[in-house]
């Protein structure tokens, strides 16, 4: 039987994930004085100071995952081995189509970022199932085990429709950057010029130069010109098959020739380019270093949109002994060695989000998980996984009406996962009045939490601090019981 006692220096140890929501609303203030991701950073930093007091033996080893609509994990580990650096993964190459035949065939979408000048922000996108939701060491021989460079698509210029056109407005009058013209929309003119930049007589909004491509699309980020780059003219490969695209269907969006030779193409997380709403913070893997973690805690900032199941198996991830991170200078400890204690406290001021675009042929914003249409939550929410309401109708071809479900019953088969492996999952909603989490984020968070007295409500910054000071006492109360 175990009994509560002081244990010997050396004793129970632990390897805890902060979590971190650093979305757009994190930066409002709550009834406290300060904005909810000052707050978050109290409450990390305080709980780090618990358990690893200044000139103590420190019984915890910390990491910390910031999140968004993604996890960074790292511009440094672009050619790590549980990097997809060939191409090799079902989902490397789903939104760009690499036709037989081609000029230019990349091998990975590190050679579309080098084409176009750009660097890697240092995100990645979720796994495809079996290994969405579990923590399966990555493996070159089973190359959906491995992790996808992030890289939002630039997005189409025109409407498909199956047949290849140029976006115009106006049909009458369009000149290219030399003044070279095309007419009314049912054929080119004297062709384009040397790509510097096209207009048009009526002044409307379209404009192209090397550092942005704005016009009529429905895509929301746009960042090149599809007709650019080593693509020639309409009747090339790539355009051919981007009009045999079922989803693009001549929009442009498949198109990889634009990649190659662009100019002036941003790198930022801020501005319309690959890394676009990629989170700028990445996370640090495990570590003793107060230093260090306060530094990597204190720049966080407030950006971007919700996307709970990524933070989630990062926060695994960087505990987890199959993870990506055994050699770095603390690994994760096998899940069976004596006196250790794996733990995520996750915190989250909203719920899942991901906002659709109906009007554009991909259906919603990129995030870590692609695009409605790509399909990577479609085995949730149904009787296999359902909701935390118990939800078994959502599964299926992801879209406007259900994804939301799909998204939150993932989050709750990684969650189920990670508990089943022993791992102590602790979870804190911060829920403040005038911007509260819904009752079916709620739900979620009791549901992903090890148990009732494991799920906390903060209902303001200080609010917030205690609910993290009541985990270190939880944690230290399980030390003592070893």
């Amino acid at each position: 039987m175990a009994t509560a006692c002081a244990m010997p220096q050396g004793g129970g140890t632990f390897e805890i994930a902060l979590v971190l929501d650093n979305t757009g609303s994190m930066g409002e203030h709550t009834s406290s004085g300060d904005t909810k991701i000052q707050a978050a950073k109290n409450a990390a930093l305080a709980l780090i100071k618990q358990l690893n007091a200044p000139g103590a033996a420190p019984m915890a080893s910390f990491s910390v995952v910031p999140f968004t609509t993604s996890v960074n994990v790292g511009a440094g580990f672009q050619t790590a081995s549980w990097m997809d650096t060939g191409g090799a993964s079902s989902i490397h190459w789903q939104n760009y189509d690499r036709p037989s035949g081609a000029s230019w065939i990349p091998g990975s979408r590190f050679d579309l970022l080098s084409g176009m000048g750009a660097t890697w922000g240092g995100c990645v996108e979720e796994r495809p199932d079996p290994y969405l939701v579990t923590d399966d060491r990555a493996d070159p021989g089973k190359p959906d085990t491995l992790f996808v460079p992030y890289l939002w698509p630039d997005e189409g210029d025109v409407q498909g429709d199956g047949a290849p056109q140029l976006p115009s407005r106006n049909g009458n009058g369009q000149t290219d950057g030399n003044g070279n013209g095309w007419g009314n929309g049912n054929g080119w003119g004297n062709g384009w010029g040397n790509g510097n930049g096209w207009g048009n007589s009526n002044s409307n909004s379209n404009s192209y130069c090397a550092a942005n491509w704005q016009n009529a699309s429905t895509g929301m980020n746009n960042y090149l010109y599809d007709f650019g780059g080593v693509c020639t003219a309409t009747d090339d490969a790539y355009e051919a098959a981007d009009v045999a695209d079922a989803i693009s269907q001549g929009s442009g969006a498949t198109k990889i020739c634009k990649y190659k030779g662009a100019t002036g193409v941003l790198s930022s997380v801020a501005s319309n380019g690959p890394n676009y709403n990629c989170i700028q913070t990445p996370l640090m893997t495990l570590t003793q270093d107060t230093q260090a973690l306060t530094a990597r805690i204190n720049s966080m900032n407030a950006g971007g949109d919700t996307n709970l199941l990524p933070g989630f198996m990062w926060g695994w991830r960087t505990i987890s002994p199959n993870g990506p991170f055994g050699d770095q200078a603390i690994a994760p400890k096998s899940y069976t060695s004596p006196g250790n204690t794996k733990a995520i406290v996750f915190m989250t001021d909203g719920f899942n989000n991901w906002a659709s675009n109906p009007n554009y042929a991909y259906k919603s914003e990129y995030n870590a998980l692609g695009y409605y249409v790509d399909n990577r939550l479609q085995g949730y929410g149904g009787a296999t996984y359902p909701t935390p309401s118990g939800g078994t109708s959502y599964n299926g071809s992801t879209n406007a009406n259900n994804w939301r479900q799909q998204m939150d019953a993932a989050l709750l088969a990684a969650c189920a996962n990670a508990k089943a492996a022993g791992v102590i999952v602790y979870t804190v909603g911060f829920s403040i009045p005038s911007d509260p989490i819904d009752s079916e984020g709620l739900a979620l968070l009791r549901s992903c939490a090890t148990d009732s007295t494991h799920a906390f409500i903060a209902q303001d910054g200080n609010a917030l601090v205690s609910a993290f000071g009541q985990i270190g006492v939880g944690l230290g109360k399980i030390k003592l019981s070893k």
